[in-house]
């Protein structure tokens, strides 16, 4: 699955665009339907880099899930 990370200000901040097809498989996962207020998730990149992903909410103009981490 493609995910798309952007630097936004300096290298200790960063941009994360979610595929919407992973937030709907991890709503999925919990009673309901509703996540919780704050997710993490560990990315890896073709070349091995993580990312540490801290989701706490959303705002979109796509069919992607964008968050700061």
């Amino acid at each position: 699955m493609e995910v798309e990370v952007k630097l936004v200000g300096g290298l200790e901040c960063c941009f994360v665009s979610l595929p919407l097809s992973l937030i709907q498989t991890l709503q999925s996962t919990y009673p309901g339907g509703f996540l919780p207020p704050v997710i993490s998730l560990e990315l890896r990149s073709r070349s091995g880099q993580s990312w540490h992903v801290a989701w706490s909410g959303s705002a979109s103009r796509s069919s992607a899930i964008e968050s700061n981490c």
